[in-house]
């Protein structure tokens, strides 16, 4: 119970002292911007933390984005519909790949050495067409919104493994 109360007064002190928002500029083949001169762009550190621990995070990061991407609902795969006069618009939301940010911070305690904090986008699009099938396969879609997620996850210091 101890354990559980540490961890829960800690994440609220990372969301509190300003966690880490989505980042802006061009997107790199990992999901992380890219800043000249720095190799891990997507990941900002609080304290030393290992090159494993950071590929680690790195690794969780997108295995929890790409996740969220195929089970948010409703995907690409399975869009809602709704009509506007005699066009069809089709809606889906897609996660930012080129959004997302690491954050890892010294943990209180061996069980728990670290935790990380992954943001994310995900974003509304609207697709249309005259019929629901073209408005489902439409190229030509638009951004109508997005909301930022959190994730707060913990570096396990005995399989020494990310857990989310």
């Amino acid at each position: 119970m101890k354990l559980h109360t540490s961890f829960a007064a800690l994440a609220s002190c990372l969301l509190l002292l300003g966690g880490c928002g989505s980042s802006t500029g061009a997107a790199s083949d990992k999901g992380c911007p890219a800043v000249p001169g720095k190799q891990d762009a997507c990941i900002t550190t609080a304290g030393d933390a290992p090159d494993d621990v950071k590929a680690g995070l790195r690794a969780a990061a997108q295995d929890l984005t790409g996740r969220a991407g195929r089970t948010v609902m409703p995907n690409k795969n399975k869009p809602q519909f709704r009509t506007a006069g005699k066009e069809h618009i089709a809606r889906y939301i897609a996660v930012d790949q080129g959004s997302v940010h690491c954050q890892v911070r010294k943990g209180q305690n061996k069980h728990t050495p670290y935790t990380g904090l992954i943001s994310y986008d995900e974003v509304t699009m609207e697709c249309r067409g005259a019929t629901k099938a073209e408005a489902a396969k439409s190229t030509n879609c638009r951004s109508v919104g997005s909301a930022s997620r959190k994730e707060l996850i913990r570096y396990d210091g005995k399989t020494k493994k990310w857990v989310f």
